[in-house]
């Protein structure tokens, strides 16, 4: 099924124009809270073969001060769509990843790193 991952990263107002946005197109919108930060993104798509991570109870999660969204099982031309929707409606999130079969086993901290290593690399040139 197709499925959106976002985090708010506190702008829960647009959380919820995004997850109708979503369900209007058919598609399933999880809003990740920040105690799931540490968690694989494969967990936070509730694919098989993933399980919650146990953390410390003194362990905070990790710190993402920007909104993410994470693309699950969509095909280019749905992408493709849902990205020309977002632009047109006012509600494009600047850090946004499909997930693969490499990725999915990150958690979102560590993608969040690497969306940003990568921004500042594009910004660099």
């Amino acid at each position: 099924m197709e499925k959106i991952l976002y985090y708010a990263a506190q702008k829960e107002d647009r959380a919820k124009m995004l997850s109708a946005c979503m369900t209007a197109l058919g598609m399933e919108f999880v809003e990740i809270q920040p105690m799931e930060c540490g968690q694989q993104l494969g967990f936070l798509a509730g694919e098989k073969g993933f399980e919650r991570k146990q953390l410390s109870l003194f362990a905070l999660p990790p710190l993402i001060p920007e909104e993410l969204m994470i693309f699950c099982g969509l095909s280019g031309g749905r992408l493709e769509s849902v990205l020309t929707m977002l632009r047109g409606s006012g509600l494009s999130v600047s850090l946004k990843a499909v997930m693969t079969p490499y990725n999915m086993r990150w958690t979102l901290d560590r993608l969040y790193q690497e969306l940003c290593a990568e921004r500042a690399q594009f910004e660099k040139n």
